[in-house]
């Protein structure tokens, strides 16, 4: 009874320490430049590997080095035996992919599924696409550009001034105020089997980047919606739709969907809702049995990442938001740590060095352009 957990960033920790909570043997490989690695060491020790001659724990970069780094996960796999495995991350999920039946014949799970799903769900392109083909009323807030390589120009400005060339697929989103929330599920063949929601509270960066403090919630109407769409998938695996409150129309507006576990996943666990668990146990023991009721109001920080949110906040004139983040003594979970863990304070003591260096970059970059 064992587990492969694969990445070991938050989400990563969080999938160990849940499972490792509930008795199951559980391992974990790191990639490369994962805030944990050297610092949390699952089963078996340094020497028991040395000893051994078991495979390395941590692996190469799966963008740019995907055959590599599967090859190293089905050597691990082929040595520790687990009977499922958990890629947490979009990047190691995709490099997978193609070795999905080497995996299950080595009798362990793929959790994820099938592929033509997966990438339809995570090419926005393609997503937008399905949404408009089924009529949804959740259909996403943005438009296609026909273009590949093209140049943005403001209308009213002459001499070449505010022009900026764009390389690449994308696709232009409509910028509205409103907090955004998130409806997360694992499902399987498009039937949900357990959900959560969150709202944010805070995000790094503030315009629109990952949430650093959040609570459980509940919307009735988004659960529903949400349902509808994974309904039409018929995917398997984890999945998170996020949705933006547009303060304009009173309305929430599916922005985003990504088929994986998401970043906020200790959330869900520390509410009630203990996804790892509940995957392996459908997966593995043929089994779901669970209450789908969870805690609401229970809030989770990425301390660090939070703070340097706060700072940012307050230059936006937003002092409520800048003392929330320092107030470390109210009521709130520690993002996949517990305090006064020795391991706990080292992986915030990066956490930090982290923030800092992001929180600086942008000055950096001016000092060197001048």
């Amino acid at each position: 009874m064992s587990v492969l957990v694969i990445n070991a960033g938050t989400k990563g920790l969080a999938f160990t320490q849940s499972l490792i909570n509930n008795n199951i043997d559980t391992y974990i490989m790191y990639g490369v430049g994962s805030i944990a690695s050297g610092v949390l060491k699952s089963k078996p020790t340094f020497k028991e590997r040395v000893r051994n001659n078991m495979p390395a724990d941590n692996y190469a970069d799966p963008v740019k080095f995907p055959e590599k780094f599967a090859q190293q996960v089905l050597d691990m796999i082929k040595y520790i035996k687990p009977e499922i495995i958990f890629p947490v991350n979009a990047a190691e999920i995709t490099a997978l992919f193609p070795y999905r039946k080497q995996i299950e014949l080595l009798g362990c799970v793929f959790p994820f599924g099938p592929f033509k799903i997966y990438e339809t769900l995570r090419n926005k392109n393609l997503f937008y696409d399905f949404c408009a083909q089924h009529n949804l009323d959740i259909c996403p807030a943005y438009k296609k550009i026909p273009f590949k390589n093209f140049y943005i120009k403001p209308v009213d400005k002459t001499s070449g001034k505010g022009v900026q060339k764009i390389i690449g697929n994308y696709l232009v989103q409509e910028e509205f105020q409103g907090v955004g929330v998130g409806y997360e599920a694992f499902c399987h063949k498009g039937k949900v089997m357990a959900h959560f929601m969150h709202k944010r509270k805070r995000e790094y960066p503030v315009k629109g980047g990952s949430s650093t403090s959040r609570f459980s919630w509940l919307h009735t109407g988004i659960a529903k919606d949400s349902k509808k769409l994974i309904k039409l998938t018929n995917w398997t695996g984890f999945i998170m739709l996020e949705y933006k409150y547009n303060e304009r129309t009173n309305k929430y507006k599916l922005i985003e969907c990504n088929p994986r576990p998401w970043g906020s996943i200790q959330l869900a666990i520390d509410s009630g809702i203990n996804f790892p668990v509940i995957a392996y146990n459908y997966f593995i023991k043929k089994q779901i049995s669970f209450t789908q009721d969870y805690s609401l109001n229970t809030e989770t920080r990425i301390v660090p990442y939070d703070m340097l949110a706060g700072i940012c906040y307050l230059f936006k004139g937003d002092w409520r938001n800048f003392i929330d983040a320092f107030s470390i003594w109210k009521k709130f979970n520690w993002e996949a740590f517990k305090p006064f863990n020795y391991r706990f304070f080292i992986i915030n003591i990066l956490f930090t060095y982290t923030a800092i260096k992001m929180l600086l970059l942008p000055f950096v970059e001016r000092l060197r352009r001048r």
